[in-house]
């Protein structure tokens, strides 16, 4: 085990230092080193890097396969995000600098109209979500949204995070529900091993189900609870992934995640979602509507 002493990381931060350490035999100093300049560098804290990442997956999408090919399409487009998995990465280090950043005391002008925006923006969710005749979850954050999972299911989890990047909903559930049993899917690299890493170092129940160019839509196992946040639109043929889940999930068990459609770039390869949706209001009843664009649906 390697001890870090410093308070210049945040959880994420410490374990990624420790699974390079691991993986490269280089010092837990040296790495940690290396990593702060990085992050002083490119401020992971800020927007302009997440703007950056985004820039470079453009630049490189030139070499991003098409064709009418779907199987061979499949394996190349679970290649090219293998081949960036680092820098996928790095975008989720970011992501969890950003989380932990500290408050910035604003003008009193600058306050008011957050809070008017808040304020529209929460009357909005609540309209929609008795539109829909679903409970409303006001709290978007990745602690409130794991307690309302696990107190909506009402039994042990078993979970699929599909699509986990690190997993970081899952990993709060865990976290509370020491009986969680947790399946980790994603294409096969370092992203999912470093998401397994933290699991198993915290001493969670945890498997990984890797995504590759010869089984880009692995069979699921049984499950009573599916996270598929931000994920379909990353796939060639969604449905697929869609029937997958819906088998191996458990009459009663939960859906979480974002169906609508995205805008078409480098990353979405398929950005409207209506066949998914059209299945979803078949097979399942939604029970919440949750900030950020997702959904709580339950199985018919």
């Amino acid at each position: 085990m390697v001890a870090l002493t410093t308070t210049a990381l945040n959880e994420v931060e410490a374990d990624f230092v420790e699974y390079v350490a691991q993986q490269t035999g280089r010092s837990a100093d040296e790495v940690q080193a290396a990593f702060l300049g990085l992050k002083r560098r490119f401020r992971f804290a800020g927007d302009g890097f997440l703007r950056l990442i985004d820039d470079l997956w453009d630049l490189q999408a030139i070499v991003l396969p098409t064709g009418s090919d779907v199987e061979r399409l499949e394996g190349e487009i679970v290649r090219w995000y293998a081949s960036h998995a680092l820098l996928d990465l790095h975008r989720r280090l970011a992501g969890a600098a950003k989380l932990n950043r500290p408050k910035v005391t604003r003008s009193i002008p600058g306050v008011l109209k957050k809070l008017i925006r808040m304020r529209f923006r929460s009357a909005f969710s609540l309209l929609r979500g008795r539109t829909e005749g679903a409970a409303l979850v006001t709290d978007g954050s990745c602690p409130a949204v794991a307690q309302f999972l696990l107190d909506t299911l009402g039994r042990p989890p078993v979970i699929v995070d599909y699509g986990c990047g690190l997993g970081f909903l899952s990993f709060e559930m865990a976290q509370r529900r020491p009986d969680a049993r947790v399946h980790l899917l994603d294409v096969e690299g370092m992203v999912l091993d470093f998401a397994r890493h933290r699991f198993e170092k915290h001493g969670l129940h945890v498997q990984v189900v890797p995504v590759t160019p010869d089984a880009p839509y692995p069979v699921l196992p049984s499950h009573n609870l599916c996270i598929a946040t931000e994920v379909f639109e990353h796939l060639v043929r969604p449905m697929v992934a869609y029937e997958h889940i819906l088998d191996a999930l458990e009459p009663d068990g939960l859906l979480h995640g974002n169906f609508r459609d995205h805008k078409a770039d480098s990353a979405h390869v398929s950005p409207a979602l209506a066949d998914v949706r059209e299945r979803l209001a078949h097979d399942f009843e939604k029970v919440a509507v949750v900030p950020y664009k997702n959904a709580v649906y339950r199985k018919r």
